[in-house]
């Protein structure tokens, strides 16, 4: 029998020039201890009998203030799915969304706290890569510029 499947949603924001980015840093409390102070997507587990389209919306709402779910909810289609072998003693699939917001919105939404981690935080993204992202969460963004044709080293 193999591991149990863990069904998870996430979103990447960014704006439309695909060069600055909004993510999540998880704080000193966050439950798994080798993830603390790293940063990630926004994203979650995706519930018994839930779409992906609302898993995502949910958890949008969980995690940020104010209108800013709406905004990045509106703004998102899906991407692509990722598959992962033994993570967290389980295989996962992440389901990857993405907003598209102007710069101006992507600076305002990050004035807002969170509900969940430290902070929301803005990177460019030839910085994306010189950040602490968890495990996952890296492989995720490597094949995202590289569907996308995006060279963030640069």
């Amino acid at each position: 029998m193999g591991l149990e499947i863990h069904e998870t949603v996430g979103v990447i924001i960014t704006n439309p020039e695909k060069n600055l980015f909004y993510f999540q840093q998880k704080d000193e409390t966050y439950w798994i201890k080798q993830f603390r102070m790293k940063y990630c997507l926004f994203s979650g587990q995706i519930e018994t009998g839930e779409e992906e389209d609302f898993a995502l919306k949910r958890e949008l709402i969980e995690e940020l203030n104010e209108e800013v779910p709406k905004l990045i909810y509106a703004g998102s289609h899906k991407i692509f799915d990722c598959f992962y072998e033994g993570l967290l003693e389980k295989n996962a699939k992440f389901t990857l969304y993405e907003s598209i917001l102007s710069t101006n919105e992507l600076v305002r939404i990050s004035q807002f706290p969170i509900k969940e981690g430290k902070c929301g935080s803005l990177i460019k993204k030839e910085n994306i890569f010189r950040q602490e992202f968890m495990s996952d969460q890296n492989k995720t963004l490597k094949k995202y510029f590289k569907v996308n044709n995006i060279n963030c080293f640069n």
